[in-house]
C-alpha cells in the first residue's frame, strides 16, 4: 500500500481524530476510516482507506516521528504537528 498525505486547517483544540473526521468530511480527497468507541478506552482506528489491521497487526500513529503514547481522541494537534499512521 502506497503512502498518501494529507493537509487541512484545524481548529484550536482540536484532536487526531477531530481532524481525521474533517478530512474525511472535506470530500476533496479519498480519505476513509473505521473505528470502534470503547467504553473508558476511547477510539481504535480499524481501518484506513480500505486497508485493515491484519492478525497481531494494528494502525499505530505517530506524532512528529515518534509513537504517541494517547489515543487518538486524547492527543491535541499542535501547529506543525506531522501525524502519520503505520500498520505494525
Amino acid at each position: 500500500m502506497g503512502s498518501h498525505q494529507y493537509s487541512t486547517e484545524i481548529k484550536e483544540g482540536s484532536n487526531v481524530f477531530d481532524v481525521m473526521s474533517q478530512i474525511k468530511e472535506e470530500n476533496k480527497n479519498d480519505f476513509d476510516f473505521e473505528y470502534n468507541e470503547y467504553p473508558y478506552l476511547g477510539i481504535f482506528i480499524n481501518g484506513i482507506n480500505g486497508a485493515v489491521g491484519s492478525p497481531g497487526a494494528y494502525w499505530i500513529y505517530y506524532v512528529n516521528d515518534k509513537e504517541a503514547s494517547v489515543g487518538v481522541s486524547n492527543y491535541i494537534i499542535n501547529e506543525g504537528d506531522i501525524i502519520n499512521w503505520k500498520q505494525e
